[in-house]
Parts: C-alpha cells; structure tokens; sequence
C-alpha cells in the first residue's frame, strides 16, 4: 500500500468515527470561516468541521491529483486538548487522528 493509499485509509476511519459520533453530516460553514489564519480554524470553526471540511477534503483532493503530501502532520495534539473533556466518548476519533498522524512519520 503506497503512502497515498495509506492516508485515503485513515481519512475513511476519520470519517467513519466522526459519523458514528453524529459529526459528519453537518452544514458547511460560510466562507468567511476558511479565510482566517489560526490554526485549525479554531477562531471560526468547530474541531469537528475543519477535520470534515478542510482536512478531509483537503487531503482528498491531494490524493486524487497526487499532489505532494506534507511531511509532518500533527494533528492528534490539539485533538487530546479539543476533546479532553470527552476522552473516553471520542477515543475512537481520537485513535483515528493519532493513526493519521503516524503514517507521516515514516
């Protein structure tokens, strides 16, 4: 399995944890909330939605047009801060991030 494979695989297990946390069919934020420069979107948009409408659907359109991919992702620290009052209910989402971030240390 090529790495572009492997992160398609783990972005599907993103998806599939925030679908079962009932996280996933949510209403696309307005524009002006892709345009801020703070990490993660934090200032205009809710963890879950920048996981479902930037990082998702960034990385699938990397994968489909091959484009490089990042060398380093982090990703699972500020997740463990988002959710650290709801570890044990997000523990899957939560694993699916931290497995996402993995692929991209080798």
């Amino acid at each position: 399995m090529d790495k572009y494979q492997q992160v398609s695989e783990k972005l599907r297990e993103i998806r599939l944890e925030l679908e079962k946390l009932g996280l996933w069919d949510v209403e696309r934020p307005e524009d002006e909330a892709f345009t801020t420069d703070i990490p993660f979107n934090m200032n205009t948009m809710e963890f879950h939605e920048w996981l479902r409408f930037v990082l998702v659907e960034t990385f699938d359109a990397v994968i489909e047009n091959r484009a490089p991919l990042p060398e380093n992702v982090k990703i699972f620290p500020y997740a463990t801060e988002v959710y650290r009052n709801k570890i044990t209910e997000y523990r899957e989402l939560l694993q699916a991030i931290y497995n996402f971030d993995k692929v991209f240390e080798s």
